[in-house]
């Protein structure tokens, strides 16, 4: 049996919340064992076979046998409910779900529940529990099924209970009760993996819950634990009639994972709930915090690969399960995961997964990922004057680690190199993301300072968010209406989570030459200038104001007619976006760009969707973006056609991007996710980054968009 083993600090009841920790219970998902369901018939499949008889479709014997007049019944009764459609294809094992749904669509339906003319809860006792024990077993099990009337729980079938302090006797009472036949032997070896040496613990296995005790345990005192791993049990068993029962033969243990999720989801979901019940004064954000503060690392790459059958280091996967169940409960509440689990009766559990959550399972990992920060003895904030601000961040906090990259110059070398590969050593989630390079070393700074809060010291933004450089044509109180404007833009793209890591050089000028000579000084690496000289030329012919973000400068062609908020804010996402993911201009072509940022109308839609973010009144915002997304025959032109830089014009790229970044932002969830796209870049390409912050793929967006159902 697995036990969280966190070390728990600052909590008032730490004793309880140990007692908690170290009595949870693992389910027993499968069992290696034939099925005995063609002896016994299933409670499910009889209530489905009854349900349709009412609905004067012919499944002949009402056997609870699963033949093929209950399988073309169940086709029948879709075609009359369509509703049933959404539901997965009824099988054997979720039969008791296709009983629970059909009484949802028509409620008459409920009367052939088990429940409804049997015991909700059934107990098997034997060993040497008395009536004392006995009764503090019921009373358990009834405040778990009591504690769930809270979230609407209503189980169709019968919850059996099988309790012993003799595990020989109890493997017996499982081969008779079971849905399907567990072997005493196989019972007993089953049964002694999960309780012996533990005075009380518990599973959930083949549609029973079996609860154990050691002889010497007095159940009757240890009421409150006992009430937990109860709780503990039952979330499972709601999951299991929710969606599905797991085969008795499994071979592959990946089927496992397709019907009940990963073993971390599985049990995660359940530790939250039985934390819900037994501190009801704590929120999930603490309980996070009491995890993290364990020195244990924690990667989303790990927590992928905890599925059934793995066998992790029993307080490894307790920590992980735990803290990955808070996570989930955080995201919608305890209502969320009961939600999810009739999700999982539709689809597969990562579809279901990403459709109540809101973030694909890829994104959920990412999220998870976690470093407990270094404790360091003095860290002075520095003067980044050398040649590339974010590769001396780097250097910077490479050396922090106690990691020699000889002298911090901003010049990335061998030293740079090797320093890298000691730190991802150290945090292996850095691995993900692309090798460092001399274009996205202010990336690496704000990553290293996202998993160590201490390094964010380094940030250059930290010293100077913003360097202006104006020339004489740049009167006073422009000066003063140019910083207005960009704090506002700074401010719009914090309140949607975004912190800056480099300082931005913003030149502004009347004069065209002005702006490009001082530009070109400020720029890292000047190897392609023409084409950056070429781009103000397009945007400065005009009287309005435009202008460019190339290499961590904004140039800001002033002229006399534009508006001047709007055109800072596009150019700051634009650098933003860079910062995230690593500049690109002059070292690259700009085709290259399509690789890095992604397509063009997906890059300029992201940035005049937030303009409008930024500018529309609160009140006015729905009815602002309904007059633009109302435009949309532009759009359905195809957006695929787009996928490049330099193909069409900049206007179709801006028209069409738009209207699509603003479909994407409120289907998805909300203007946040473009901040999601960003940083996702720097571990992907775009497309998987694309499908990890609006949780859609790139084709099939671009259908929905031309079928006219976004």
């Amino acid at each position: 049996m697995w036990v969280p083993g966190v070390k728990i600090k600052r909590l008032k009841d730490q004793a309880g919340l140990a007692t908690l920790a170290f009595s949870l219970a693992i389910s027993s998902l499968s069992s290696p064992a034939p099925s005995h369901a063609a002896e016994s018939g299933d409670a499910g499949v009889r209530c489905v076979q009854n349900q349709l008889t009412s609905l004067d479709i012919d499944v002949g014997v009402i056997d609870g046998l699963f033949g093929k007049k209950t399988a073309a019944g169940a086709q029948q009764a879709v075609k009359e409910m369509p509703k049933l459609a959404e539901l997965n294809e009824l099988n054997p094992n979720n039969a008791l779900m296709w009983c629970r749904e059909m009484a949802l669509v028509s409620p008459k339906l409920k009367q052939y529940w088990p429940t409804q003319d049997g015991p909700k809860l059934q107990y098997f006792f034997s060993g040497s529990l008395n009536k004392d024990e006995q009764n503090s077993i019921r009373s358990a099990m009834e405040t778990a099924d009591k504690y769930f009337d809270k979230y609407d729980v209503e189980l169709p079938g019968t919850v059996q209970i099988v309790a012993s302090d003799d595990l020989n006797a109890m493997a017996r009472s499982i081969n008779n009760v079971a849905r399907n036949a567990i072997p005493v032997k196989e019972g007993v070896k089953i049964l002694e993996k999960q309780c012996s040496g533990k005075p009380l613990s518990g599973l959930n296995i083949n549609g029973l819950i079996a609860l154990c005790f050691d002889k010497k345990t007095d159940v009757t005192k240890r009421a409150r634990v006992l009430k937990d791993i109860a709780v503990h049990e039952y979330a499972h068993e709601v999951q299991r009639q929710y969606t599905s029962y797991t085969k008795a033969l499994v071979r592959d243990r990946s089927e496992i994972v397709a019907i009940n999720g990963p073993r971390w989801l599985v049990e995660g979901t359940a530790i939250a709930f039985t934390s819900d019940y037994a501190y009801r004064g704590l929120r999930s954000e603490f309980l996070i915090e009491l995890i993290r503060e364990n020195a244990t690392r924690f990667s989303g790459r790990t927590l992928s690969t905890l599925r059934h059958g793995d066998a992790p280091e029993k307080e490894v996967f307790g920590s992980y399960a735990s803290l990955a169940g808070y996570m989930v409960a955080q995201k919608k509440g305890m209502a969320g995961i009961i939600r999810f689990w009739e999700q999982m009766a539709r689809s597969d559990w990562e579809t279901a997964f990403a459709s109540t959550f809101g973030l694909s399972i890829n994104a959920f990992y990412r999220e998870f990922d976690w470093q407990r920060p270094t404790p360091k003895k003095s860290l002075k904030a520095p003067v980044l004057t050398q040649n590339d601000a974010g590769i001396a961040c780097v250097q910077q906090q490479l050396t922090a680690y106690n990691i020699n990259v000889g002298t911090i110059d901003g010049l990335y070398g061998r030293k740079t190199f090797r320093g890298i590969k000691k730190l991802i050593e150290k945090y292996p989630v850095l691995a993900d993301l692309d090798d460092l390079t001399r274009d996205n070393g202010l990336m690496w700074c704000r990553q290293i300072g996202l998993i160590d809060e201490a390094l964010q010291i380094y940030w250059p933004a930290n010293q100077t968010a913003f360097n202006y450089q104006f020339d004489q044509s740049v009167d006073l109180d422009l000066r003063k209406t140019i910083r207005s404007s960009v704090n506002k833009a700074a401010k719009a793209l914090s309140d949607l989570g975004f912190r800056p890591t480099g300082s931005v050089n913003l030149i502004a000028s009347t004069n065209k030459d002005n702006l490009i000579a001082i530009i070109k000084q400020r720029l890292r690496s000047p190897v392609n200038f023409d084409e950056v000289k070429q781009d103000f030329d397009n945007r400065c012919k005009s009287a309005k104001t435009g202008g460019i973000s190339t290499d961590g400068s904004i140039g800001l062609c002033l002229g006399s007619s534009g508006k001047l908020d709007e055109e800072i804010m596009h150019l700051l996402a634009h650098e933003y976006l860079k910062q995230s993911a690593g500049y690109a201009w002059p070292d690259k072509q700009i085709s290259d760009q399509f690789f890095q940022f992604g397509p063009r109308w997906l890059y300029e839609g992201i940035a005049i969707a937030l303009v409008d973010y930024m500018n529309a009144p609160k009140r006015s915002f729905a009815a602002h973006i309904a007059n633009r997304i109302k435009d949309s025959q532009s759009v359905k032109s195809g957006l695929h056609q787009l996928e490049a830089y330099g193909s069409a014009s900049p206007a179709k790229h801006q028209k069409r991007g738009a209207v699509a970044a603003h479909i994407l932002a409120e289907s998805g969830g909300s203007y946040d996710s473009f901040i999601v796209y960003w940083d996702e870049l720097s571990r992907s390409n775009w497309q998987i980054a694309f499908e990890t912050a609006f949780n859609i793929s790139v084709g099939e967006f671009y259908k929905q968009i031309k079928d006219g159902s976004s």
